[in-house]
Parts: structure tokens; sequence; C-alpha cells
């Protein structure tokens, strides 16, 4: 559902980060898994620590606007991930004109920054 929602929004500037929780030793089978994803994955345990804590919950969705400050965290529920939550917390962050301005141009214009401490 990611992969999906990535292609749909991704002309509008979103980015995509996934960042897989199971172990090291399922590195050969999570890495296989990920090669079907055009945006950018990888293991937990290779990622650097940052401003984001530790998770309450597995799995969670960071939800991180155009400045770099988280803006939602998407925890489970008693169902998953719709691509309508999605696009609840998503589609007011993306720019309203994104389709004028080409992709190449907006991507070299957006970088992530570590998010602020509220």
């Amino acid at each position: 559902m990611l992969e999906a929602f990535y292609q749909k929004h991704r002309s509008e500037g979103l980015t995509v980060i996934g960042l897989s929780a199971d172990d090291a030793h399922e590195r050969k089978a999570v890495s296989r898994a990920m090669q079907g994803l055009t945006y950018p994955a990888a293991l937990l345990v290779d990622a650097n620590p940052n401003g984001f804590g530790t998770p309450r919950a597995l799995p969670i969705t960071y939800i991180i606007g155009p400045d770099g400050v988280i803006r939602a965290r998407l925890l489970p529920t008693k169902r998953n991930l719709t691509e309508q939550d999605l696009a609840a917390a998503v589609t007011p962050l993306l720019p309203q004109d994104a389709g004028s301005i080409p992709l190449q141009e907006r991507e070299t214009k957006t970088k992530y920054t570590q998010p602020k401490e509220k």
C-alpha cells in the first residue's frame, strides 16, 4: 500500500523512506522483500539514531512536513493503515502547485532535516 501511495503522489513531492524492524538475522529475506520497492528502505538496525526516539508501537508511520517537523504519527489500531489515512495526513502537506514544477527541480529544493524538538 505504501508503494502504491508513493507512486501516486511522488510527482507532487512526496518522499517515502522505509525502515524494517525485523531482526538482522533476517536480512536476506527482508532484502528480497525490499527489492520490489521504488523508495529507499533499510533495516532499522542499520539506521543512525535520530530525534524520533523509540517507537511506542510497530508498525509506525511518521509524516514529516517539508520543514522537517514531524506532523503526524500513525500508530497501529485494530485495523490496518489505509490509503485514506495516509491521504488525510499527507495531502495537506504537499505543494498545491506541485504539478507546475518539474520533479527534478522540486527534489533538489527539498531535503530532509532532523525533526525539531518541541
